[in-house]
């Protein structure tokens, strides 16, 4: 479908030089794409390589279906723990669920029921509150969180 497209030197998607960088666009463009997904294929492809703040362009998985967009893409596009390393990079607060990805991983795919599904629901959550502490978040009462500051 995107077969058009060169990756030579004057190309603005030759910073894409992995064996699957085109499944990986046609991915961002055709397929189920969600914050999360995005996130970590923004910097997986080198996108977005400086440092940026969590928002809402930029988050991680919160349940099963946000963690198996992340999941179908690492899968289906071959992406490597190498790669997948590359996320903490601009998003240094993606470290908790790249850190434990094989646990998520596993809690994913033993998730065939509602209590079951339920621990992955909840192991996310607990990454979740390390990746906004990182992030420079406080916790100011029960699922409510704030910055610290502008300039953390």
């Amino acid at each position: 479908m995107f077969h058009h497209i060169k990756h030579d030197s004057e190309n603005h998607h030759s910073k894409l030089k992995k064996p699957n960088s085109m499944k990986l666009l046609e991915w961002i463009a055709c397929g189920k794409v969600g914050i999360s997904s995005r996130t970590m294929w923004l910097a997986i492809t080198g996108i977005i390589e400086k440092p940026e703040r969590m928002s809402t362009l930029f988050n991680v998985p919160m349940d099963r279906s946000d963690f198996a967009q992340c999941l179908q893409m690492v899968n289906s596009y071959y992406v490597s723990k190498e790669q997948l390393e590359k996320v903490k990079i601009p998003f240094p607060w993606f470290s908790p669920i790249i850190d434990h990805w094989d646990e998520l991983v596993q809690l994913y795919n033993v998730a065939s029921d509602y209590k079951s599904g339920m621990l992955l629901y909840n192991r996310l959550h607990e990454l979740m509150h390390e990746c906004m502490i990182i992030d420079g978040f406080i916790e100011v009462r029960s699922g409510y969180w704030q910055r610290q500051s502008a300039n953390v």
